[in-house]
Parts: structure tokens; C-alpha cells; sequence
């Protein structure tokens, strides 16, 4: 006969999995409210909540935090929030995951000595990983470090190749921004324009389309 007090437990963990559960996207669901209200006072009070403590490991918090301090561009926030992750513990996917976004970040604002100390973490800890998540993200940092850090332009017709072989728009968008980017540093304007507009027709995602716009109408955006 079945020990009825296994059962017991088994169900009580099982219960308590699917409560923590629960409990975890009521809490991100309100996060994410009050990120959408840009109501940071109440979005900090409820990351440094018991609450949330208890649902969220320190790790996860302090990239929530990061994040958020990101979509508002509130750059010196953004560097305190990512010097305290010196104080956590982190698994090596951790570190892969902030350094990633930082590296992105530096980018997006050409943070240069930022974006070239982020690398430089990153390279021997994807190198130390298998698989094909690794390989895509070591692939996407090698391609923006010649991009961004190098301006390597002889990667302008391997992008070129590419793009017709991409079959989702948003990535073509993405590639064909890089292409103008890299025609930028060549002084060519027309193909600029060219691939801009090809970045323009491929997203259908407003705040791209925003950015992009901006950028035909002055191509030192892309600087």
C-alpha cells in the first residue's frame, strides 16, 4: 500500500511549485504596471519587498531594476544599478546575460570603453559554453564588435548575401540598418538611404520605424 503521508507531501510541494508560481507572474504583472507608469518610487519599493524577495532570486531583481533604469535611459542609474552586480553571486548564464545586455547598451549610447570591458567579459565565458545559444550569441557579438567597435566595412557584403536568405522582416530590418550603418562609415550617402528605407519597409515595429525615420531625415544619427 501507497504511503498516504508521500502523498501527502508530494502534493504539498507540488502545490506549493504552482502557488510560487502563480505568485511570481501577480508579482511581475504589477512590475510591470508600474514600469509602464514609469512610477519609480513604487517599482523600487516593490523590488526591495519581502514580496518580491521571496518569489525572485537577487540576481533577477537587480536585472529588473537594470532593465528598467534602461528603458528610461537614465544612464547614471544604469551605471550604479550594473556596479552593484559586483556584490552578487552570480552562475556563469548570469553573467552572460547582463554582460550581453550592457554590451548592447554601451552600443546603443557608443559607450566605446563600456561596450569593449563587456566584451571582453563575455568572450571567455561564451567561449567556455556549448551550443547553439552560445554560438548565436557569440556570433551576434563578434558582428557588432566589427560593426560598432571596429567599423569594419568589408563585412558590408557578407550582410548583403545575407539578407535575401533571412525569412523574418524584423531581422532583415536589423540587417539592413547594419548595411547603412557600415555605408555610413564609407561616406555613401545614397546607399545609406538605400538600405534605411529597405530597414524602414522590412519592421513593422513603431519605435524602429521612429528611430529609422530620424535617420533619413539626418545620417549623422548614425555617428
Amino acid at each position: 500500500m501507497t504511503n498516504p503521508i508521500i502523498w501527502v507531501t508530494l502534493l504539498c510541494l507540488f502545490g506549493s511549485v504552482i502557488y510560487k508560481k502563480w505568485v511570481s507572474e501577480k508579482a511581475l504583472r504589477k512590475l510591470y504596471a508600474l514600469k509602464m507608469k514609469q512610477d519609480t518610487d513604487n517599482f523600487l519599493k516593490m523590488i526591495d519587498s519581502p514580496y518580491c524577495k521571496f518569489n525572485f532570486s537577487k540576481v533577477s531583481l537587480q536585472m529588473m531594476k537594470l532593465n528598467y533604469f534602461m528603458d528610461l535611459q537614465d544612464h547614471p542609474q544604469v551605471q550604479k544599478t550594473y556596479e552593484q552586480f559586483a556584490s552578487l553571486k552570480m552562475n556563469a548564464d548570469e553573467k552572460i546575460a547582463l554582460y550581453s545586455r550592457m554590451f548592447g547598451y554601451a552600443l546603443q549610447f557608443s559607450n566605446r570603453a563600456l561596450a569593449e570591458a563587456c566584451r571582453d567579459q563575455l568572450t571567455p565565458l561564451l567561449n567556455g559554453k556549448k551550443g547553439g545559444k552560445a554560438e548565436l550569441i557569440r556570433g551576434e557579438v563578434e558582428q557588432l564588435d566589427r560593426i560598432y567597435i571596429q567599423k569594419d566595412t568589408s563585412l558590408i557584403q557578407e550582410l548583403i548575401e545575407a539578407l535575401p536568405e533571412c525569412e523574418n522582416d524584423e531581422i532583415k530590418s536589423l540587417i539592413a540598418f547594419r548595411i547603412a550603418k557600415l555605408y555610413h562609415y564609407l561616406n555613401e550617402p545614397q546607399q545609406v538611404e538605400i538600405y534605411l528605407n529597405r530597414a524602414m519597409r522590412y519592421t513593422n515595429n513603431d519605435k524602429n520605424r521612429k528611430s529609422l525615420m530620424a535617420m533619413i531625415s539626418d545620417p549623422s544619427e548614425l555617428d
